[in-house]
């Protein structure tokens, strides 16, 4: 696959670039994202289902990443796995671009549907 030949998803009025590197195969239970964010992106993502993990692995910038009521403040080259059943925010607050890696795990009832 060719980085340069997917087609982002763009959200935030443009702050948000999400690339989509595998997408959800329910034989295999996860999908992978590269997300990027521009300065003062503020992304609220809701909650998922039951049985849902989130891992972040920054690659570039700081990312704050609020889960529930905890936020962690990630620089590049560390990582975080949160259950994703709660509501979570995904902030860039510095003055550059921030890059991370969104690996989504689905290891309950969703990945037993087959």
């Amino acid at each position: 696959m060719s980085y340069t030949k997917i087609n982002p998803i763009i959200e935030e009025k443009g702050n948000m670039i999400i690339y989509p590197l595998f997408f959800f195969d329910m034989n295999r239970g996860f999908e992978i994202f590269t997300i990027k964010l521009n300065p003062g992106c503020n992304h609220i993502s809701e909650s998922h289902d039951d049985g849902v993990e989130e891992y972040i692995i920054v690659t570039e910038g700081i990312v704050d990443i609020t889960v529930d009521e905890d936020t962690y403040r990630l620089e590049k080259g560390d990582a975080i796995r949160f259950h994703a059943n709660k509501n979570h925010i995904y902030r860039n607050t510095s003055v550059q671009h921030a890059c991370f890696e969104n690996i989504i795990y689905y290891f309950g009832p969703v990945n037993k549907l087959s």
